[in-house]
């Protein structure tokens, strides 16, 4: 949904699991739900900044003090920065594109049941590999305390860029209310698992739960 890279390990998770599906009696097809994705995780996270702008303010009114640089993690300072320059008309039409985010899925789910996709597109990384850039933090501390709100918007997704990307669809499922189920399906050649997930309509977890028990009963995990 965010036109990210997708590995051959989640591609083959996908693959193998709809697959089996196939040969357990279930109709599986190729679909994609029409989501935009982008403009959905930009509100997500203006919408994550407007709330942690809010925790300051309690919390300052708590300590009865502004609270500093240095006092917080950057990246949540950074998030309450941004949370000031949003502006109030841009709440509603925030609410407007998880709406219609919510209604497409809707309409895939006239056709489809259920929706299979890999939970994250990539194998898990390694305790050594980086996941954001030392100056990208730099940068936020920048940023912040100069209101730019492009250049913060922009460092704070680059920070979040790793993790966005990895498990670009799971975010998705928090703002139209669809219940989502993963389940550990695949083993990557290194022998670590990646999940593949299954969305439903709202209100339909029966469906989600009755899967999974249908799947482990034919020790598909």
């Amino acid at each position: 949904p965010l036109g990210e890279k997708v590995s051959d390990e989640a591609i083959l998770a996908v693959e193998k699991t709809a697959e089996a599906l196939s040969k357990l009696g279930f109709n599986v097809k190729r679909a994609t739900p029409k989501i935009d994705g982008k403009t959905l995780l930009k509100g997500y996270y203006l919408m994550n900044a407007a709330e942690m702008q809010a925790e300051f303010q309690s919390m300052e009114e708590a300590f009865q003090s502004p609270i500093q640089v240095g006092e917080v993690e950057p990246i949540s300072y950074g998030l309450a920065q941004l949370g000031k320059e949003i502006k109030a008309f841009e709440y509603p039409k925030i609410f407007n594109q998880w709406d219609q985010a919510a209604y497409a899925m809707s309409l895939f789910h006239k056709d489809f049941d259920l929706f299979l996709q890999p939970t994250t597109m990539s194998p898990a990384p390694a305790l050594s590999d980086t996941l954001y850039q030392e100056k990208d933090l730099e940068d936020l501390t920048k940023w912040s305390q100069t209101g730019n709100r492009e250049q913060l918007f922009a460092t704070l997704y680059s920070l979040f860029s790793t993790g966005h990307l990895t498990a670009s669809w799971p975010f998705i499922y928090n703002l139209t209310g669809q219940p989502a189920l993963t389940l550990p399906l695949h083993n990557c050649a290194n022998g670590l698992p990646l999940g593949v997930m299954f969305s439903a309509p709202k209100g339909r977890e029966d469906l989600l739960l009755a899967l999974a028990a249908f799947l482990e009963n034919n020790d598909l995990f």
